[in-house]
Formats: structure tokens, sequence, C-alpha cells
């Protein structure tokens, strides 16, 4: 559930950077969602980095 609504979100951003001509802070926002959501599922499952891979 959680990774397929991270999909949809990147997705969405992706469509508006390539619509937009600068596009950097979208890009930062995109690596702070994806920085989020690693971290939330990483202490939902009390797993440390190198066992979580998405």
């Amino acid at each position: 559930m959680l990774f397929s609504e991270m999909g949809k979100v990147e997705a969405h951003c992706k469509r508006i950077a390539r619509k937009s001509p600068d596009s950097s802070e979208l890009n930062i926002l995109l690596g702070s969602v994806s920085t989020g959501v690693t971290f939330a599922l990483r202490m939902l499952r009390g797993q440390d980095d190198e066992s979580l891979s998405i």
C-alpha cells in the first residue's frame, strides 16, 4: 500500500518536472519525499539501512 502510494507521488512529481523548465526545487522535494518514506518504513519495520531495499 505504502509502496504504491509512493510510486504515485513519484510519478506525479516526474510529470511536473518534465513540464517545468526549472525543476531543481521539485527534485529537492522528490528527494525529501523518498527519504521520508524510506525513514518511515525503516521505523515501522525496525530495520536498519542495509536491510531495507526499495
